[in-house]
């Protein structure tokens, strides 16, 4: 029997078996369960990042009944088509030989089941014939080619074998390119497809705006914060299984610094594990020590954080306006121009929600020298850039840690909250 791990335990980032908490108490498992048999209606699943919406679904969706596609990778609406055709290993083009004798041979096929004429099928005769000898016998062959628009391959086969479509991060989709396909989706929804949106809270109504006719077809399923209770419980369930005992003033440390995310309580509590040289379960109860110095224990985690990489792009500002801007003079005697300025004064503001150019520059004018105080369409014209740069620089690999909409700032990702706050500036 193998021993019991660390990382198996306090799964940062993975898919939580031993820590996992159902929240029973919110009935997500069960929402989620029971909605999915819906008929004629979108299930859009809001939340913060890294909250656990996908580790909600995964649960509750076998992997061979689902077809996942980010947001973030979709540019135009044929690459959700494609998308669903690769992953479904689905083909929209094939050709077959006729020969004299009716010889018939396939070259290709449409895939994952689907055989036959399908919707939107085109049959288009091949520009040659090839004329050959076999012995005293003479054949004349002729290609014929198929073909079947990609969107009615995907859709047919979603529909064929029962599979349950998940758009994550579609908040990310560009508007115009939302509601074209929301308005695709529209009639085959009604007919049965089963649709599963995911976004974050300021974003979850972007369904609705992109096709007005989609009201009352969409359910939403919130997903709310990790509340003190949650978070303790990653703590209580994990350190129970590794026969571990953790004082609870350790524990209330990295509930304060997690940001509501469970992702982030993982994380600390397997450094914290690490910390004590302990990486297996133990044989006999074990207390653990507490960090010698916090700071320098959560400055390590910022260290090996990605968001690192990020937080460089965003204070680097676009590499075309770095010549033209202007160096800001800080009362503490640093300096830096208004990239540096905004993301000092952002550190400060963690606590809210979304957070407004006004605030920030009531923030700066308590860091910066008076006569460097930016003016607030600079301000607004910094944080509209930020968030493109975001956007461009996670393209579909995960979601934009900021996002500026309607002249409000969304820190949507609480480990580059904990970054702005540990991390050196």
């Amino acid at each position: 029997m193998s021993t019991l791990d660390v990382f198996d335990v306090f799964t940062a980032g993975g898919m939580p078996s031993v820590t996992y908490n159902e929240r029973t108490n919110l009935g997500l498992v069960k929402k989620l369960s029971q909605r999915l048999g819906m008929k004629g209606k979108v299930l859009s699943i809001t939340g913060p990042t890294k909250i656990g919406k996908t580790v909600l679904w995964k649960k509750v969706i076998p992997e061979d009944k689902r077809v996942h596609i980010l947001g973030g990778s979709i540019r135009k609406e044929e690459d959700i088509w494609d998308g669903i055709l690769s992953k479904l290993n689905g083909y929209v083009k094939w050709t077959e030989e006729q020969s004299e004798e009716g010889e018939t041979k396939r070259a290709e096929s449409v895939g994952a089941g689907a055989e036959g004429t399908i919707m939107g099928l085109f049959k288009m005769k091949a520009n040659y014939t090839n004329t050959g000898t076999i012995g005293e016998k003479q054949t004349t062959k002729t290609a014929i080619s198929y073909s079947v628009p990609p969107m009615h391959a995907a859709l047919y086969l979603l529909t064929h074998n029962d599979l349950i479509l998940i758009i994550d991060d579609f908040h990310y989709i560009d508007r115009e390119v939302q509601a074209n396909v929301i308005r695709t989706l529209k009639d085959p929804v009604a007919e049965g497809l089963k649709l599963i949106i995911s976004s974050v809270p300021h974003r979850d109504h972007d369904a609705l705006k992109a096709e007005k006719e989609m009201t009352g077809r969409v359910y939403q399923l919130k997903v709310p914060a990790w509340n003190i209770a949650d978070l303790r419980e990653i703590a209580a369930k994990g350190f129970n299984a590794l026969n571990l005992k953790c004082a609870s003033e350790i524990i209330d440390t990295f509930i304060t610094e997690s940001y509501q995310s469970p992702h982030l309580m993982q994380e600390f509590c397997q450094s914290l594990c690490l910390e004590n040289d302990i990486t297996t379960k133990q044989d006999s109860l074990v207390d653990l020590e507490p960090p010698s110095d916090y700071e320098a224990f959560f400055e390590e985690i910022v260290d090996t954080s990605t968001s690192k990489v990020i937080y460089e792009k965003l204070v680097a500002g676009p590499p075309s306006t770095q010549r033209d801007r202007m160096i800001r003079q800080f009362k503490n005697g640093s300096e830096g121009d208004i990239y540096v300025a905004v993301m000092h004064a952002l550190a400060e503001l963690l606590h809210l929600d979304s957070i407004s150019p006004d605030l920030i520059k009531t923030q700066l004018q308590t860091i910066l020298e008076d006569r460097h105080v930016p003016e607030l369409h600079l301000i607004k014209n910094t944080l509209n850039q930020m968030s493109l740069i975001a956007k461009e620089y996670v393209e579909n690999t995960s979601e934009p840690p900021i996002d500026y909409k309607d002249e409000l700032l969304h820190i949507v990702d609480p480990f580059f909250s904990f970054y702005l706050k540990w991390c050196e500036k």
